[in-house]
């Protein structure tokens, strides 16, 4: 038996609203939002903490090269993080966008009356939007999420004239940080440590280590990785390459060690 048009009709309309998560008449239109201005972080030297004790499990990674390095001028955002949500599908001018909720950070780039404004990072989709999530005043949940088309003559970090937003099918809850951004533009390191010192454990009186070094693209390379094999002895300084620690305690589960000079 043949379903009647009126039982076809009403399945087409309950499809469209599973694939429409919001349509255009959702979508709302801003204007005149306030920038807001990061705070400027100083370059500085990170060094080792000399009366900090560390404890690494064995396997764990105690030392990684260049994490003592100099640290440039920096800009500091707040932003938020969320746990990764299903996409978010926009009908928007006779066109439906994809926008992926990524877990973030989300920066802070603009505020209103209403709340603030956290745009992620990169930009979104096959046809470049910046967006991000709206979180109400006083509230630790993001309840819409904004965008503006992208445009290659303008500032990424500038809020334009109009943005687009439209609401969360289910409110996201947020978790407030601090993203810091280099003054020079640059993302920072992102290939990983070019090499590393793991703490491998204690046995017949000696205490093993295994360093690695790794490409640009952080690939390890077996023919720079090398077990470290030294004689135990409790509160004596070890050195290797750069590094320089002072192993407080060492066993077949864990050190705790202080950290004098970086690797």
């Amino acid at each position: 038996m043949k379903p009647s048009r009126s039982v076809m009709l009403a399945g087409m309309v309950a499809a469209t609203v599973l694939i429409c998560v919001s349509c255009a008449s959702d979508i709302g239109s801003m204007r005149g939002l306030s920038p807001v201005d990061p705070d400027f972080v100083p370059g500085q030297l990170h060094e080792p903490d000399p009366l900090t004790r560390s404890r690494a499990e064995v396997g764990d990674v105690m030392l990684e090269a260049g994490e003592f390095d100099y640290r440039p001028p920096s800009n500091k955002y707040p932003a938020i993080t969320i746990d990764p949500q299903p996409e978010l599908e926009v009908e928007h001018k006779r066109h439906v966008f994809r926008f992926p909720l990524k877990a973030g950070p989300y920066k802070l780039v603009a505020e209103s009356s209403q709340g603030k404004y956290y745009r992620y990072l990169t930009p979104f989709g096959s046809r470049k939007a910046y967006g991000g999530l709206f979180v109400p005043t006083g509230q630790d949940v993001a309840t819409d999420f904004f965008w503006w088309w992208y445009a290659r003559d303008r500032d990424e970090d500038l809020v334009p004239a109009n943005v687009y937003s439209v609401p969360l099918p289910n409110p996201v809850e947020v978790t407030h940080t601090e993203h810091l951004e280099p003054r020079d533009g640059s993302r920072g390191r992102s290939s990983g440590p070019t090499a590393t010192l793991t703490y491998a454990g204690v046995a017949a009186g000696e205490i093993r280590f295994v360093y690695k070094e790794f490409t640009e693209r952080g690939m390890a390379r077996p023919a720079f990785t090398q077990e470290v094999i030294l004689d135990y002895n409790p509160g004596e300084t070890y050195a290797y390459k750069s590094a320089r620690f002072v192993v407080h305690e060492a066993g077949t589960t864990h050190i705790l060690y202080t950290l004098l000079e970086g690797l």
